[in-house]
């Protein structure tokens, strides 16, 4: 569930146009506070106009905290599943005050947010599994290309596993002989897989097959720690 402040975005969308508006601009024209994108719905950019200083040391402070959640909430198998719920200026955020009326219609957003994400006429369960199927294929197909360079353009890969086992080397993290065997046997199998995907690219006559109408916007895949 994303909250954001109602009045704090501006979308850049022609207003007239419901074929070129993304369902955040269609609900807000239409007062909806509590809405949940489609699969296919394209995120349009949102901008605040600031022109004193303490909003703009606001803004940066919100980006830095929450700019990883506002990206990730723009990526096709994320933001299907993600209720967006619309905060009036009195509502939420630094309004520790909050009369016990306010207070019940931020209540009934999560409700009506949470009854969103449990009824399978509005959060479609089988189409947000597809999506995420589509994504993750195309993320394989395209690091195959990257796992062909190191495996087929490094010949030297068995020697510097062999290499591994010396112990005058001190290589870090280091195995015994017989997880380097095995090492060697996954490192063919993985080759000959990757073999196998080039003959089926060869066969549908096109160099990409799942990349090439994977859901946008195409995310990136990264190497992180666990937080």
């Amino acid at each position: 569930i994303n909250l954001t402040k109602a009045s704090a975005a501006t979308s850049t969308v022609d207003p007239g146009d419901d074929t070129q508006r993304s369902t955040a601009a269609i609900a807000q024209a239409l007062g909806q506070s509590v809405y949940l994108p489609p699969a296919e719905d394209r995120p349009d950019p949102e901008w605040t106009r600031i022109d004193q200083l303490f909003p703009f040391l606001l803004a940066i402070f919100g980006t830095s905290q929450n700019y990883r959640d506002t990206m990730q909430a723009n990526l096709p198998s994320y933001r299907e599943r993600i209720v967006q719920i619309r905060l009036s200026d009195n509502e939420g955020g630094l309004n520790l005050a909050m009369p016990p009326d306010i207070i019940k219609e931020v209540v009934d957003k999560g409700a009506e947010a949470g009854q969103m994400l449990s009824n399978p006429e509005t959060f479609n369960f089988e189409h947000h599994w597809w999506v995420r199927f589509l994504v993750l294929m195309a993320q394989l197909e395209e690091n195959i290309e990257s796992m062909e360079e190191v495996l087929v353009n490094t010949p030297d890969i068995e020697e510097r596993i062999k290499q591994e086992l010396a112990d005058e080397l001190g290589y870090p993290y280091c195995h015994d002989e017989r997880w380097c065997d095995e090492a060697l046997l996954r490192i063919k199998d993985l080759t000959t897989m990757i073999c196998s995907w080039k003959q089926a690219a060869e066969r549908w006559k096109q160099p990409t097959f799942f990349s090439a109408d994977a859901p946008l916007p195409k995310p990136v895949l990264r190497v992180t720690p666990p937080i």
